[in-house]
């Protein structure tokens, strides 16, 4: 598949988000309309069962909505990986559509990736919503893994990320 220069591949996972998806949508479709370079969205929904592929297939478009049914394995990673398969653009972002990261957040990313002339670019969440177990255990996984192991002062499960297509390609991205 051909990619195009200047475009930007938004890869979003979805599961029974039906309760969040119509402000996420608004959110990302304002934040990209505001950028100088082509978008595409790509919605991998992982077989909802609450309305959200319904209201995602009303919305879709030819040219810079796709929705994708899942077709393989059950998860976030092989959902990423399905989109990342069908992804066009230049600039791949992955997100996820529970509005757990502010889609605003993804211009600041982009001129932080101009401005460093970097090829990566992770967010840090600030706040989470999760249950006091599920924080600490993430907290304890960023902490070992991400800052002990690998000396990362970031959060490596971070649900929005910005990468250059020479970045995918060259990593070779499946999940297992």
């Amino acid at each position: 598949m051909l990619h195009k220069k200047n475009m930007i591949s938004v890869v979003v996972p979805v599961y029974n988000e039906r309760g969040n998806i119509e402000n996420f949508h608004k959110e990302l479709t304002q934040t990209l309309a505001g950028q100088k370079a082509h978008y595409e969205i790509i919605y991998v929904d992982d077989n909802s069962t609450d309305g959200t592929s319904e209201w995602l297939h009303s919305h879709a478009n030819k040219t810079s909505i796709k929705v994708l049914q899942k077709k393989g394995d059950k998860g976030k990673a092989f959902s990423l990986a399905e989109g990342f398969a069908q992804a066009q653009g230049s600039l791949f972002v992955m997100i996820d559509g529970d509005l757990q990261y502010p889609p605003q957040t993804i211009a600041d990313m982009i001129a932080k990736l101009e401005e460093e002339k970097s090829d990566i670019v992770v967010a840090n969440r600030k706040v989470y919503n999760e249950s006091f177990v599920r924080k600490a255990i993430s907290s304890s996984f960023r902490y070992i893994f991400g800052k002990m192991l690998f000396g990362l002062n970031t959060d490596i499960q971070s649900g929005l990320k910005l990468f250059t297509r020479t970045v995918y390609e060259s990593i070779g991205f499946m999940p297992n």
